[in-house]
């Protein structure tokens, strides 16, 4: 049975790895000279180069005068300059008179200048000697500052003619062309005349580059790069990669300088720099205290703060619940708040969440607690039944011509007694002392409201603590003389007692102030110290306005 190709190739491995590695080699060959063929046709046309030759194409010099090019030019359709590969044959000998052919070729493009020598018995070795420094070919591009690199004149006698020297011939750079600079010495009747030829080309490039934002962010700022001009090769990016495209996104991730320099196909390059500062990944620091007033409203305060883009605005939050969002660092709340967090955002969208520190100073509705009143026999013809009874669901302890003895003696036990019986209870505690609380001697209500203060205080915050304590002012009596002095020593007791209370910061401790909102006449006192019960009730009201 006949064996088909692929039988044979399995049976003859040799055979079958010898012709892999041959259809390989024949592929990557395809491939190169496909692609050196690509190259060459975009990179190097034979057909579009353009060869100039400056100057005369004929030159005849005195024997023994040394011959100086006057320069020559390549380019192609692509704008590349390609000069430098032009292959000059000169075998010009000054010191031999002669015809000679100078050749320059590029690829298949050839062009000639003549050169001729003169007889020696036809010079008289006269000649002046002129010569160019530097190039005799400049190239610039549009925009570039031509800067003459000199000449040097020299007579037949050795001497500097350099002054001499006239140069005419205009170059300006903004705008493309040819230009020529005509160099000319005169000494003794010989004439010496060379050219100097600047090319400026347009070949600049532009690298335009635009931020994808200018406002803070805390991600990437991508740079919009794009390069504009003829003649363009190759941009090297910050990161010195190279790329060949004129138009390229570059993205930033850190503020900083970042440098673009394009190349043209010339060789020359243009930069292009630009500085971004407007990135911050960083959150911002802030601490957060709330403090609860006694009138039930929250004080937040932030301090924050962002070194880069700085603070942007505050969210107020409680139980996760979002209040308002402020430019402010502070936020008055007209209300108790219990779980209070702030987030503080900088000009790049970082936020920094902070749990606020909660000071309470709050008092607590105490409008449903019980009374307790403690008097002497005004407090008790306000409360007795048989009286006014102004305190129908009040507690009271009170007794005629009470003083401070009777105070720390009896009414404080009475009360301790009470509220150990209603452990389970708050109270407001009210203390209204009588024209005896003032003391017996004349503008003595300074010293007898520090006594009660200290007291009092102490009950503040030991026995009484849990309890709201609210020290009445002692009320007016009839303005005329007695043991008391009139209202003189009322007065100096209550401001006293006033000012101690307020400064103590004493939670549950606070003044109730009755006497300026009363006045005592005949019309409504029978002896100008106890008051009639229309009078009573009105006090009796005025204390839960002190709640």
């Amino acid at each position: 049975m006949k064996k088909d190709f692929i039988e044979i190739l399995y049976e003859n491995r040799k055979m079958s790895i010898i012709i892999f590695i041959i259809l390989i080699a024949i592929i990557i060959l395809c491939l190169y000279f496909l692609n050196n063929k690509k190259n060459n046709d975009i990179i190097y046309n034979k057909a579009n180069i353009d060869l100039i030759l400056f100057g005369d194409d004929e030159i005849t010099l005195e024997y023994g005068e040394e011959y100086q090019e006057i320069g020559y030019y390549a380019v192609d359709s692509n704008g590349v300059i390609r000069t430098n590969e032009v292959r000059v044959i000169n075998n010009v000998d000054s010191n031999k008179s002669g015809i000679y052919i100078i050749n320059y070729q590029i690829d298949d493009i050839v062009k000639t200048r003549k050169v001729t020598i003169l007889e020696k018995e036809e010079s008289d070795k006269t000649f002046l000697s002129l010569k160019l420094i530097g190039n005799s070919v400049i190239t610039l591009s549009v925009g570039d500052i031509y800067i003459e690199p000199g000449f040097e004149a020299i007579s037949k006698n050795g001497e500097n003619l350099n002054e001499k020297v006239v140069v005419t011939g205009d170059v300006d750079t903004n705008l493309a062309g040819t230009y020529t600079l005509v160099y000319e010495v005169e000494d003794k009747g010989n004439i010496k005349q060379i050219i100097r030829t600047i090319i400026v080309l347009d070949d600049t490039l532009i690298i335009n580059i635009i931020p994808s934002t200018t406002n803070y962010t805390n991600n990437l700022v991508k740079l919009s790069v794009d390069v504009q001009g003829e003649n363009f090769d190759s941009l090297t990016l910050p990161n010195q990669i190279v790329i060949y495209d004129e138009s390229f996104n570059y993205d930033v991730d850190r503020n900083g300088t970042y440098t673009f320099i394009a190349y043209n196909k010339n060789g020359k390059s243009f930069s292009k720099t630009i500085t971004i500062n407007n990135i911050d990944k960083n959150i911002p620091s802030a601490s957060c205290t709330a403090i609860i007033n006694e009138n039930n409203i929250t004080n937040i305060s932030v301090t924050a703060s962002d070194n880069e883009s700085g603070i942007k605005n505050y969210e107020y939050y409680n139980n996760n619940k979002l209040l308002i969002t402020s430019t402010n660092s502070f936020y008055n709340y007209g209300g108790i708040l219990e779980n209070i967090l702030v987030k503080v955002y900088d000009k790049a969208s970082n936020y920094k969440e902070v749990n606020c520190n909660i000071i309470d100073n709050s008092i607590p509705d105490r409008s449903q607690n019980k009374f307790i009143l403690i008097g002497d026999s005004r407090t008790e013809d306000m409360c007795k039944s048989s009286y006014c009874n102004a305190c129908t669901n009040d507690k009271y302890f009170a007794k005629v011509s009470m003083g401070y003895s009777w105070f720390i003696n009896t009414a404080i036990p009475d009360t301790n007694t009470y509220l150990n019986k209603n452990l389970d209870k708050s109270y407001n505690i009210f203390i209204l002392l009588g024209i005896n609380g003032v003391g017996t001697t004349s503008g003595n209500g300074v010293t007898t409201s520090n006594n009660y203060f200290s007291k009092i205080k102490s009950l503040a915050n030991n026995q009484w603590k849990d309890h709201y304590i609210y020290f009445v002012s002692i009320n007016p009596v009839i303005d005329s003389k007695s043991k008391y002095e009139k209202n003189v020593a009322v007065n100096a007791f209550n401001s006293n007692m006033k000012n101690k209370i307020a400064s103590s910061g004493i939670k549950n401790l606070k003044y109730c102030d009755t006497a300026s909102k009363l006045s005592i006449t005949s019309s409504n006192s029978s002896d100008g110290v106890h008051y009639n019960c229309t009078t009573y009730k009105k006090i009796r009201s005025l204390l839960n306005d002190c709640l």
